[in-house]
């Protein structure tokens, strides 16, 4: 939930200080997720890159962190389970 938090309200939030633009702050905010993944090994970047795009797609879609920290929850008990 702290990633959600993090990576997808307030950062989401900062980039916005930037541009408005959704796509820009789509591909910032996933590039910063997966950096935060890179302790885990280089592999979990690019994985880590493709969730943060889902993740904040969906955040960005429905106006909710609901459904994307629902989302990030079973991902990551389908990767870690």
């Amino acid at each position: 939930m702290s990633e959600e938090l993090v990576f997808r309200v307030a950062l989401k939030g900062l980039i916005e200080r930037l541009t408005t633009r959704p796509s820009i702050i789509l591909l910032v905010s996933s590039m910063v997720f997966a950096l935060a993944h890179w302790p885990m090994g280089p592999g979990n970047v690019l994985t880590a890159f493709l969730a943060g795009l889902a993740l904040m797609y969906l955040y960005q879609r429905t106006g909710s962190i609901r459904s994307s920290i629902a989302t990030h929850y079973v991902v990551n008990l389908w990767a870690f389970y």
